[in-house]
């Protein structure tokens, strides 16, 4: 009886604190729709509330990169193009990183919009809410997607095949390392 009531008392646990990551779900080659929960929902919105002059990033069109995004795709190294999911600062709830962006020509001339990319991290927590963390902003260059390697718990933004940039876990802050390439 007494295995029975752990038993119990685990899969109370385990619903009441189950969160589920966004997932992204294939359209055509290379695009992909991007599909959050309601309270992942409910903090996105927060967020731009009090942050109203970003606009999230969902695709950027400035140039056909759908092979790119397929192969990174197929290989497990890209959740979403400009998104990643996973317990990133390993406190066994699970988080998620955005990429949000405004305009402004006169800060990145490198983009045909001026982009300038705000990367948020929204750490998840024991009530099943996010807090969201803005962990670098990218006033130079052009992000094509981001990359996340579970095993070495690392995010990487990139410009394809240019340059890479690195968010990584050091201690219980979120350490950028700007993008560097060629």
């Amino acid at each position: 009886m007494k295995y029975l009531i752990l038993l119990f008392i685990f899969f109370i646990n385990l619903n009441c604190f189950s969160q589920d990551y966004p997932s992204s779900i294939k359209i055509s080659n290379g695009k992909y729709n991007l599909v959050f929960s309601e309270l992942q929902n409910n903090a996105i919105n927060d967020f731009l509330k009090s942050n109203s002059n970003l606009t999230l990033l969902l695709d950027d069109d400035y140039t056909n990169l759908d092979e790119d995004i397929e192969s990174y795709m197929n290989s497990g190294l890209m959740q979403y193009r400009y998104a990643a999911w996973g317990d990133f600062n390993k406190d066994s709830f699970q988080d998620f990183m955005l990429v949000f962006v405004f305009s402004d020509k006169s800060q990145n001339p490198y983009h045909p919009k001026g982009y300038i990319y705000n990367l948020v991290i929204f750490e998840g927590n024991s009530n099943g809410l996010f807090n969201p963390i803005i962990v670098h902003l990218q006033k130079n260059g052009i992000i094509d997607g981001i990359t996340y390697n579970k095993v070495e718990n690392q995010i990487f933004f990139s410009n394809f095949g240019v340059a890479d940039g690195l968010i990584e876990l050091a201690g219980n802050k979120y350490k950028v390392t700007e993008m560097l390439g060629d």
